[in-house]
């Protein structure tokens, strides 16, 4: 189970350009965020950091176990997750994929304010 996953080592997606500010979680709060974890570029090129883009040691991605995954709309990882769920079925893993329409990054721990909440 995966929610809003963050799986690429760079932020290059669409999602992240469109979505830097304004909604909880942006692009400097996650450059702060590697900032205290990633030691460099040969960190963030690890596939064990980065499943969907790393390049070094990957391994092969069949045979995982099924994976649900859900991303909000407003949500800079929102393409990180789509894109993830599309690597994982492309290598015939079997894959739930949810985008939850009107929400943003950490809306799973909003229950008491939100009534979608329940519903995911």
């Amino acid at each position: 189970m995966l929610i809003y996953p963050g799986t690429t080592g760079y932020q290059q997606t669409d999602s992240h350009s469109r979505l830097a500010d304004g909604f909880l979680l942006s692009g400097e709060t996650i450059q702060w965020f590697f900032a205290q974890y990633v030691r460099g570029t040969r960190d963030r090129d690890d596939w064990r950091f980065a499943p969907l883009d790393g390049t070094r040691g990957a391994p092969d991605f069949s045979g995982l176990a099924p994976a649900w995954i859900a991303t909000a709309e407003y949500d800079p990882l929102s393409d990180e997750g789509d894109a993830y769920a599309d690597k994982l079925r492309a290598c015939g893993n079997a894959v739930t994929l949810k985008r939850y329409p009107g929400m943003i990054h950490e809306f799973f721990k909003m229950g008491g304010f939100l009534p979608e909440v329940a519903r995911a």
